[in-house]
């Protein structure tokens, strides 16, 4: 329950950094919209994640599948408050 709870909580604080970097840039299309959100994945979520695998000495194919996995889960909050911006 504490996993969920702390997904939960960064999907929210996620989003809410995306809709004020988006209102701040006014963006006009879609794929602008995932563009700013893959520059703020990169530093903040997919460095960490690399960090974390290599320190821990598990399996690269496990890394990508978790940066994966938030990639896509960032590209879809993107792509819902986009839509509704």
């Amino acid at each position: 329950l504490p996993g969920i709870c702390a997904s939960v909580v960064m999907a929210f604080v996620q989003a809410s950094v995306l809709r004020y970097f988006f209102q701040i840039l006014s963006l006009s299309s879609m794929l602008d919209a995932l563009t700013i959100a893959t520059i703020i994945w990169l530093p903040f979520t997919a460095l960490v994640i690399v960090n974390s695998y290599a320190w821990l000495g598990r399996k690269i194919s496990h890394m990508v599948l978790d940066a994966g996995y938030t990639l896509a889960s960032m590209w879809a909050i993107t792509a819902v408050l986009f839509a509704t911006m």
